[in-house]
Formats: C-alpha cells, sequence, structure tokens
C-alpha cells in the first residue's frame, strides 16, 4: 500500500488513539446516553405552538455556552 492509500486498520505497532483515551471516551459516551434514557422529561400540558416555543426559548441555554463548554472539555482531553 503506498502513501497516498494511507494505512490500512489493525497495522501493529502503531495506534491512531491510545486504548486507554478511547475506553474514557466510550464510558463518556454510555453515560451520557444513560443518563438521557434515565431522565423522564415531560412537557408542561396545555403549551401547544407558540406559547410552547417561547417556553422553550426561555429555558434554553446561552448560544454560546455549548461551544465554549466543549472548548474546555476537549482542552483538558
Amino acid at each position: 500500500m503506498n502513501e497516498s492509500e494511507g494505512r490500512p486498520f489493525g497495522q501493529p505497532g502503531v495506534d491512531l488513539v491510545s486504548k486507554d483515551r478511547m475506553l474514557a471516551l466510550t464510558d463518556g459516551v454510555v453515560a451520557i446516553a444513560m443518563t438521557l434514557l434515565v431522565l423522564d422529561i415531560k412537557l408542561p400540558g396545555g403549551l401547544h405552538g407558540a406559547e410552547l416555543h417561547q417556553t422553550l426559548e426561555e429555558a434554553s441555554v446561552d448560544d454560546r455556552a455549548t461551544p465554549a463548554n466543549m472548548g474546555v472539555w476537549l482542552s483538558a482531553w
């Protein structure tokens, strides 16, 4: 295989990501998924259309918070 085709998966002695980091990432993804499955999120009754949209906007997180949070986590990882 030449350089332009890239490295085949499973080449001995070369890891793209260490096993420990991959296990930690997998543990985090599973923990988040399990948390979301356990949470019982119910919308308040009687909200439809514009009222529901307004309520969700009031409860939403600032648009800058998510990228900032991801930046902090990625720099620590």
